[in-house]
């Protein structure tokens, strides 16, 4: 039995209660299949108060590893640095000798900074070391950010993004066109595999339909346009509630927003005079496809930015797909899911009036032309994207390095 161990500051686990993430999900496949798997994350759980270590059996060869490193509230924070650093010191000093030694140690960023643990325990077990890209940092900071090429924290976020591309044994990347910047930041070709964002077939089976309180804030009789995920600076939403305030006067449309960020109020005060949106509170990930399903429309954004260019593999557009319903997007990246299943459209990038054109034009349409649009998407996210299609690609490159 191979041991893989996966350290991701930021993984959620359904086993206590949340919805699950992608480290998540993958691992617990691959549990299944004669590979003994263990995660050490610091997602912060709410009855968590002890700083002692955790070790959670979630079952025989699967084990989940909470270190409870300082939280922070906003992402935007220097706080979130300290809790990066916190978070390695208190990984490196941690005691591993009653876990199996592991064959592959699977490092995610984000933070960055585990790229250092990751090349200590290479050395120290003599291992497979791979580095997963869920999130191109630095140049997210440079390009979305607003920080400078010279500033000292991207100009050693770089240096840890290097070794970590140079010393790993393999590179895996959520978005589709890594390669091409592992290869810019390098010099040289060196393999990356996508293994992208999925959904776990069991939670969906979770899924429970919205509760009356919910339901009665959503009008009847109205073209439904929704917007469901965060709402914050990385969001690119600006552009979007402009949309909707040079919409007010339709009467047939609505504008249905879910999801919490650092510019949730200000967007709420900014548009509380209108009566052709309604913000709703958080919702559950177990409510969220009910909820999606009183849509006719869903939509997403992200600024203009360099880093599209090596595509993206966003968690909303699952769940978005998983609904059948038709996506536009403010987008001008590399290809995705959507253009493969020709479930939508995008337009450019803080376009209020392209947001506008495409929002009428799918209100233009049949109810089964929408409906025929978004159950493509459907039927190609059930087909490519669960993660027990997406662990076997994964254990093909284990067995490949190992």
């Amino acid at each position: 039995m191979k041991s893989i161990w996966y350290i991701s500051k930021y993984v959620k686990t359904s086993h206590v209660g949340n919805s699950g993430s992608r480290g998540f999900f993958l691992l617990n496949e691959l549990s299944k299949s004669n590979f003994e798997c263990t995660i050490f994350s610091s997602y912060p759980f709410k009855y968590q108060k002890s700083y002692e270590k955790i070790i959670s059996n979630i079952k025989r060869n699967f084990k989940y590893i909470f270190i409870n490193s300082y939280q922070y509230k906003k992402a935007n924070s220097i706080k979130r640095i300290i809790s990066w650093l916190d978070f390695e010191r208190k990984l490196l000093f941690l005691q591993k000798i009653n876990l199996p030694k592991p064959d592959v140690v699977i490092v995610s960023s984000l933070s960055l900074f585990t790229i250092i643990n990751g090349l200590i325990l290479k050395k120290k077990y003599a291992c497979k070391l791979f580095f997963e890209v869920r999130d191109i940092w630095p140049l997210t900071l440079t390009e979305e950010g607003g920080f400078s090429d010279r500033n000292p924290l991207i100009i050693f976020l770089k240096f840890l993004e290097f070794i970590g591309y140079k010393y790993s044994d393999h590179i895996i990347g959520t978005m589709p066109n890594l390669k091409e910047h592992v290869n810019n930041v390098l010099g040289y070709s060196k393999e990356v595999t996508c293994i992208p964002i999925g959904f776990d077939d069991e939670e969906i089976n979770k899924t429970k339909e919205i509760t009356k309180n919910i339901k009665m804030l959503i009008p009847k009789n109205k073209f439904i346009v929704g917007y469901f995920g965060g709402i914050g600076i990385s969001n690119a939403l600006d552009s979007f509630f402009d949309a909707i305030d040079k919409m007010k006067d339709n009467k047939d449309i609505h504008f249905l927003i879910a999801g919490e960020g650092d510019l949730k109020h200000n967007y709420y005060f900014q548009t509380k005079h209108l009566t052709n949106i309604t913000f709703l509170p958080l919702v559950e990930k177990k409510f969220i496809y009910s909820l999606m399903s009183n849509c006719d429309l869903l939509y997403f954004s992200t600024h203009k930015s360099r880093i599209w260019k090596y595509g993206q593999s966003l968690n909303k557009l699952v769940d978005y797909m998983l609904t059948g319903i038709p996506i536009i997007g403010s987008y001008d990246g590399y290809k995705t899911m959507i253009n493969e299943s020709e479930c939508g459209e995008f337009i450019s990038p803080n376009d209020r009036e392209a947001i506008i054109r495409k929002v009428l034009t799918y209100q233009g349409m049949s109810i089964e032309k929408r409906k025929h649009i978004g159950e493509k998407g459907k039927k190609w996210i059930l087909k490519n994207r669960s993660y027990k299609r997406l662990s076997c690609s994964l254990s093909k490159i284990i067995f490949k390095n190992i």
